[in-house]
């Protein structure tokens, strides 16, 4: 593979990554998973973006950060907007 193929494809794994870490704080506020599935899917998602080319440092760097600001987010945020993501992740669920 190319170098320039590799670096897209470490930059798309650093992507979702932080997207995991985004979904992973909104599946706790709203209750979507037990702790037993997030610690599930996000191992999941480490061990598929090692295979993309990110060390386990970046992902848990990565994904911490799509966490901590979607945490951010949604303790600003106000209930009728919390509500709306929660019913926004009860649809991807399903």
């Amino acid at each position: 593979m190319p170098v320039t193929g590799m670096a897209q494809e470490k930059e798309n794994m650093a992507k979702i990554a932080e997207f995991g870490g985004a979904m992973h704080a909104m599946a706790e506020e709203c209750g979507s998973y037990s702790a037993g599935q997030l610690k599930e899917m996000k191992a999941g998602q480490k061990t598929a973006s090692s295979a993309g080319g990110l060390s386990a440092e970046e992902f848990d760097t990565i994904f911490a950060k799509g966490y901590e600001e979607t945490k951010t987010k949604i303790a600003a945020g106000d209930d009728s907007q919390k509500k709306t993501m929660c019913e926004q992740m009860k649809k991807m669920q399903n």
